[in-house]
């Protein structure tokens, strides 16, 4: 058996997928299922969401706010993981 001339190629995490922030206004929540929709897209919370710049809580999120959100996703759901007001 000859040696590899090639280094051994890491293997990336499989999940969760770090995606690229979502900005903009919340356009609509779903209190039973603790989600909001921003550009579309539907981002679920959990115990784990972190929320800053006034935002404590799930309940201070509404419909309108221009929002920042880091996420995740699995499968085909997104998750929030911190929750900012955007200028």
């Amino acid at each position: 058996m000859t040696p590899s001339r090639h280094a051994p190629v890491p293997s990336l995490p499989r999940w969760p997928i770090p995606e690229v922030p979502l900005e903009g206004k919340i356009q609509s929540i779903d209190a039973s299922r603790r989600s909001f929709v921003v550009g579309g897209q539907t981002l679920l919370t959990n115990a784990s969401t972190h929320y800053d710049d006034g935002l404590e809580t799930f309940a201070d999120l509404k419909p309108g706010m221009k929002v920042k959100e880091d996420h995740s996703q699995r499968g085909d759901r997104r998750f929030a993981r911190e929750g900012e007001l955007d200028d």
